[in-house]
């Protein structure tokens, strides 16, 4: 189950905005944001843990489809506006 803040990093994160972006939006530090993401992966049964750039966007897009495919009702109350 995903937290109230969980659920506020991934809105933030669905509307294309990167780690700093989503820390300065909820008044938290970057590494904070990390902390969320990791594990709303692991609650989701994605690996996060590869390195490089090109391979955390693949954790958020897996996350993105993880959630539209398996949790259509947190998904639908975190539309974007």
């Amino acid at each position: 189950m995903l937290t109230n803040r969980e659920k506020d990093v991934i809105k933030l994160l669905l509307e294309g905005k990167s780690n700093r972006e989503i820390a300065e939006c909820l008044s938290i530090s970057v590494h904070t944001v990390k902390a969320h993401l990791e594990h709303i992966y692991e609650k989701n049964g994605i690996n996060s843990h590869e390195k490089g750039e090109h391979k955390r966007t693949n954790a958020r897009i897996n996350l993105i489809i993880k959630l539209a495919k398996t949790n259509r009702d947190l998904f639908d109350k975190i539309k974007l506006n």
